[in-house]
């Protein structure tokens, strides 16, 4: 497993379809953020890491390294 890199954009499945966002941070140990009143934890690790995703509206996601695809 090759770590993304920040700026490097990035897809995940969700629902029927996918998301796409650049990295923004990556994590490399537990992370917690507030994104839109929700709180969002990844119990990220070295092999494992968590990033922080900009998307193209300006919004936030944060996702593992397991739930992603280099675009």
């Amino acid at each position: 497993m090759t770590p993304f890199g920040e700026g490097e954009r990035v897809t995940w499945a969700w629902g029927r379809g996918s998301g796409a966002g650049r990295v923004e941070t990556v994590y490399t140990e537990r992370v917690e953020r507030v994104i839109k009143g929700t709180r969002v934890v990844r119990n990220a690790t070295p092999d494992n890491p968590a990033y922080l995703l900009r998307l193209e509206n300006g919004g936030e996601v944060l996702k593992a390294h397991s739930e992603l695809s280099l675009a």
